[in-house]
């Protein structure tokens, strides 16, 4: 029941950050027009830093042999009294496409309303003076920054400050939300950039035994057959499909050891030409807490966390097909 009620939660919490993201970027366009505080090429982002309280994000661009990425690093601090700060906990993560609408946003930023520069009594106001956050981003080696201050009263826009030009702005929220709270917002999420609706061909491999199922076109529902007898759809490999696409990323482990782990099966896409889409590994570790399932794909490019509650069924599944 416990597991159940934590997936349920972690689901509407889910489903609250894709409410905010497509509201972020439904709003992003209403300010198209709006007043320009600085114009940079999006394409040519090295990094974004921001410093919140209690927080430090940094998103920077990555590169590996399948292209580029946006890698993400969370650094939660603990203020004492004393006024010094100690990191108590690190989260990385692959920044997903919702990262999109933050980027044009800070490449980009406008204003809905240009305050200029305002006197000392006016910044305390705003919460410029000693506001929440400290933005910096880097664009094609030029670096811009921005002071994160209070928000709008009865709007929950935000007030800014440009160093450079000394100039307050009010920008919509959700230019800020985003980053503010990136490890929600921004992480990555799925297994795949693909849609498993185009996958013709999948592979089911574990130690010593190899399943190959080819997806019937045209059905009102997925269904899979072996390759020499279209017209015989299998119902359980259907099944274990449809379990296998409600995996979800609910935190990256970069600092686990592949090797600790226990390899339950790899899966393989192939389109309709035969070329490869992509992967999934799953694995399972053995805790006091109970089993801790990870998995592997080609656009994870490491390992990640997914809710037992779904790769559970998903083992016995395995162990059905085989």
């Amino acid at each position: 029941m416990r597991s159940v009620l934590t997936h349920a939660a972690l689901l509407l919490a889910a489903l609250a950050v894709a409410y905010q993201a497509w509201n972020i970027d439904d709003t992003a366009v209403a300010v198209r027009d709006a007043i320009l505080i600085w114009n940079a090429d999006q394409e040519e982002l090295a990094s974004i830093v921001y410093e919140g309280p209690a927080k430090r994000v940094v998103l920077e661009q990555r590169w590996d042999d399948a292209g580029t990425y946006l890698w993400g690093t969370l650094i939660r601090d603990a203020a004492s009294a004393s006024g010094s700060t100690e990191a108590v906990d690190t989260t990385q993560f692959i920044v997903g496409e919702r990262a999109d609408f933050v980027l044009r946003a800070l490449a980009v930023l406008r204003a809905i309303r240009d305050l200029g520069a305002v006197d000392a009594e006016r910044e305390q106001e705003y919460g410029v003076a000693d506001g929440p956050g400290h933005l910096t981003v880097s664009f094609g080696g030029e670096e811009h920054e921005l002071l994160i201050g209070g928000s709008v009263f009865a709007a929950g826009d935000r007030y800014v400050k440009d160093p450079s030009s000394g100039r307050v702005y009010v920008v919509i929220s959700s230019t800020i939300y985003g980053i503010e709270n990136a490890e929600s917002v921004l992480l990555e999420r799925q297994l795949h950039a693909f849609d498993l609706s185009d996958v013709t061909t999948v592979t089911v491999r574990t130690a010593g035994n190899e399943w190959t199922m080819r997806q019937a076109r045209g059905s009102a529902s997925p269904a899979w057959t072996p390759p020499d007898a279209p017209d015989q759809p299998n119902q359980t490999f259907a099944n274990f499909m449809n379990r296998l696409e409600q995996l979800w990323v609910v935190s990256y482990a970069p600092a686990v050891d592949r090797g600790s782990l226990r390899t339950l099966t790899r899966i393989e896409y192939l389109d309709a030409n035969g070329r490869a889409m992509g992967h999934v590994e799953l694995f399972r570790a053995d805790g006091e807490d109970g089993p801790e399932y990870l998995v592997a794909t080609e656009h994870t490019r490491m390992l990640a966390r997914v809710h037992p509650t779904v790769a559970e069924p998903l083992e016995a599944d395995i162990t059905q097909l085989f």
